[in-house]
């Protein structure tokens, strides 16, 4: 884009006859007077792709840090004077028109304030004033001289543009020069909440962040009725031993009062002090990879207990073990954030306070000598004698003293020696289940010293990778023993549908399982569009709460106002699950989320709902809940839950998968034969044909189904489906009262075995009459933006997640959807 040398002034005209002065727009980043730092480049958030931005440590001089935005009048009259800026997590600013008095902005300033936008969300259009100018030069300043109050404290504040107007209009979020002709009229219209069609159900517990008065009030206007206050990340407020500074928290705690809300305190426990550092009882978390020595805690120390015992002590002797002051806690125990995770490096002030030497990363923090004695007592426990060690492992150890981790899988596991299987095997298993057990420590804990409180568990990890240690079913049965609520970070990570079919409802349907409330939480800024997402998420895995960064709903008011109604807690109607191979997902540390379960379930999501569930799950009896299990990903499962499988099978289910065998970690396929029906290898892939299209109605209309493989030699029992050159493509084995259907060329031909799963899921029987028909919901809209939930009730909830509006039949009913909309049928 061609920029002026000069501060950039767009007029736009406007039709004569309205006798207006012509909108300025300034863009700031071409401001040539100025001691910020420089124009920074964010394409596509902000207008011309640009911002100037300030972020400085060094103090000003007096006139702190400023920039000069001139721009010209053509004509007196009373203008509005708009600018693009930071709000949220910055410094406060101050502002003036030429030489008129300096005003102040920070987030208590009672004025108009449009949408989020712009870099990390925080940005919005602020009305500075209404102003009467006179013809000839002006000159906008504006200034800095405060810091922030959070994180690194620096001198930081993003400016986009400024717009002076004569007309009335206001801009909102993201805006351009070429948006000026169609800005909406200024001034507050009505927002007319969309109703439901049916009964809701109680509604979801909001909570939120502690802000400024003017978000506080704002948040408890939409219904918020829990705000958070965070404590330092990175260290422990008892600055030395016995002496407490619960200042942040204090203030936290009146602001949230103010505004009628309760109060849930976020304590961070697990980094060291400078003074614990210096004694003997710290034990850092040590790197396998890196060497890396951390001042967060390693969780094998045995120092712990006694340490959180005497940290939250502390914190009930401060507040009372009631729930007056303290109606909740966001349990603090692990890694960057808190949540349960080993560090990962993701918070940005562990570098600048620590070093790149005391940073995270993606590491075992398994090197201290507890820990490792820790691993020593396992292998001991488990298997009793060293020679029984050493026949399961391959190793020739002389004694438990010598027993070592073993190395990182390079190789597929299914290239791997079987002893090499179970050596990693039970090392990535005491990895996971020393992070749940520890977190189980902290919880119980916590409710020591708070009995009444609601505890909430962080959960996070962005992809599953093992190296973060984080058991995420584990972790939802260890709430439910100690009585934890469970928040997911994982809301609005992604887009919906992929959400849907990721950690995000992992968590959701275990949650659901296991009988623990469930909340999400996003890891950053979200759009107000975005928001209407998190909204479709959340009433479908039956949230109990919905939490938010408090400029994320300040910046989505018209959303919160129009949608509230549909942040409900209901239980819905599902009876179809994905299976997440635990086993074999832990063989392959360089993967992450099997992704194949992350593509497919990504496109099911449009045709059908489904929750997750993985072998624990499936030990504990969660298949008795669902009509049909798809496989994805996974050749490895544990004997008991193949037992497990075939049971239900037997019992009624019905199983699809693909081609690939089904083994134990010792390669033993016995139960993956009787599933299947037997058969020999793929033969090369050959035209296909449907034999059944009763059944295979949407799979014989696929353009997937042409080029399929087939397979010879299968049981006699087999109902054929599809042939591949005369073989067996894809079949149906009875077994029992359920039916095992088989895809010889899925799940890689994703487009084939996505229809297959369909046809499983809706027509069921034109197979087996004796087995329900399932309800379709919007048959017509398949694989686009349109997604559905079906409510216990008997309401729908459909979600638009496109950029153009929909129209579908739904349920009998023909309806249109706008962009990024919610509609509730019955």
């Amino acid at each position: 884009m061609l920029k002026a040398t000069l501060a950039l002034s767009l007029l736009l005209s406007i039709p004569a006859f309205a006798q207006v002065p012509p909108d300025i727009f300034i863009e700031a980043e071409a401001a040539t007077e100025h001691t910020f730092n420089e124009a920074a480049s964010f394409p596509g958030i902000v207008s011309g792709d640009q911002i100037l931005r300030l972020w400085k440590d060094p103090d000003p001089g007096p006139d702190g840090y400023w920039a000069k935005l001139p721009f010209s009048t053509e004509t007196a009259a009373i203008y509005h004077v708009w600018l693009a800026a930071s709000i949220t997590s910055v410094s406060p600013f101050w502002w003036r028109i030429d030489n008129g008095e300096w005003k102040h902005f920070d987030a208590d300033t009672d004025t108009d304030i449009g949408s989020a936008f712009g870099v990390s969300n925080c940005m919005a259009w602020v009305r500075l004033t209404d102003t009467k100018l006179q013809p000839g030069p002006h000159v906008l300043w504006v200034k800095v001289n405060e810091r922030r109050t959070i994180l690194e404290h620096a001198y930081l504040l993003y400016l986009d543009a400024a717009l002076i107007t004569a007309r009335d209009v206001a801009p909102d979020g993201l805006v351009r020069p070429t948006d000026l002709p169609n800005l909406k009229p200024y001034g507050r219209t009505a927002i007319v909440p969309v109703q439901r069609a049916g009964k809701p159900g109680p509604p979801m517990i909001l909570g939120s962040s502690v802000g400024s008065a003017r978000q506080n009030h704002v948040l408890a206007s939409l219904g918020f009725k829990l705000l958070q206050t965070d404590s330092d990340h990175l260290t422990v407020n008892e600055t030395e031993p016995g002496k407490w500074d619960w200042q942040s928290a204090d203030a936290g705690l009146a602001d949230a009062q103010k505004v009628g809300a309760r109060w849930q305190y976020f304590p961070h426990f697990h980094w060291t002090t400078d003074w614990l550092m210096k004694t003997d009882r710290f034990v850092p978390s040590v790197g396998l990879n890196t060497g890396r020595r951390l001042r967060c805690m390693s969780i094998w120390s045995p120092y712990l207990p006694e340490w959180f015992d005497h940290c939250y002590a502390a914190m009930a002797q401060h507040y009372g073990s009631g729930v007056d002051n303290v109606a909740a806690i966001y349990l603090g125990i692990h890694g960057d954030f808190g949540e349960v995770l080993f560090p990962m490096g993701y918070h940005p002030d562990e570098r600048t306070r620590f070093g790149e030497a005391g940073t995270g990363t993606a590491d075992w923090w398994c090197g201290d000598d507890y820990a490792r004695a820790a691993f020593r007592k396992l292998a001991q426990d488990k298997y009793g004698t060293v020679t029984k060690l050493n026949a399961a492992w391959g190793t020739s150890y002389a004694s438990f003293d010598q027993v070592a981790y073993p190395p990182i899988p390079s190789i597929p596991p299914e290239s791997m020696p079987v002893t090499d299987r179970r050596h990693w095997l039970d090392f990535i298993n005491w990895y996971h289940d020393s992070m749940t057990d520890y977190m189980r420590m902290v919880a119980r804990t916590a409710r020591k010293h708070f009995p009444k409180s609601r505890l909430v568990v962080p959960v996070g990890n962005g992809d599953e990778s093992l190296v973060g240690g984080c058991d995420l079913t584990a972790i939802v049965k260890a709430c439910r023993e100690s009585g934890c609520d469970m928040r997911s970070t994982h809301g609005g990570f992604q887009p919906p549908a992929r959400n849907l079919s990721t950690m995000l409802r992992r968590l959701a349907s275990a949650s659901h399982f296991y009988g623990v409330p469930f909340w999400s939480e996003p890891p950053g800024g979200i759009t107000p569009e975005g928001e209407v997402g998190r909204f479709f998420e959340s009433i479908t895995c039956r949230a109990t709460g919905y939490w938010d960064w408090g400029n994320n709903p300040v910046g989505a008011t018209k959303v919160f106002r129009k949608y509230g109604g549909f942040l409900t807690h209901e239980n819905t109607v599902c009876d179809v699950a994905l299976m997440y191979p635990n086993t074999d997902q832990r063989f392959r540390p360089q993967v992450g989320y099997p992704p194949l379960l992350d593509a497919l379930g990504t496109q099911l999501r449009s045709v059908t709902d489904f929750d997750i569930v993985d072998e624990r799950m499936v030990r504990d009896g969660a298949l008795s809940g669902y009509r049909v299990l798809v496989f994805t990903d996974g050749v490895f499962f544990p004997p008991d839950v193949l037992a497990k499988i075939e049971a239900w099978v037997k019992a009624g289910g019905v199983m699809v998968r693909g081609y690939a065998p089904m083994m134990t970690v010792e390669g033993d396929t016995s139960v993956w034969q009787r599933l299947s029906g037997g058969g020999e290898a793929l033969t090369a892939p050959a035209e296909a044909t449907v034999a059944d299209r009763a059944f295979l109605r949407y799979t014989a209309q696929s353009a997937a189904l042409g080029q399929v493989p087939g397979v010879p030699g299968l049981t006699r029992e087999a109902r054929v489906l599809a042939t591949s050159a005369g073989k067996p493509a894809i079949w149906a084995r009875p077994l029992g009262k359920g039916l095992c259907i088989i895809c010889a060329g899925g799940p890689v031909n994703q487009a084939l075995y996505r229809s297959v799963v369909r046809d499983a899921i809706y027509n069921l029987p034109k197979l087996d009459p004796t087995k329900p028909a399932a309800r379709e919901l919007a048959p017509d809209a398949a694989w686009g933006t349109l997604y559905t939930t079906l409510l216990a009730s008997g309401e729908v909830i459909a979600y638009n997640d496109g950029d153009k509006p929909v129209q579908a039949r739904i349920t009998g009913h023909e309806v249109e959807l706008a962009p990024h909309s919610l509609l509730s049928l019955k």
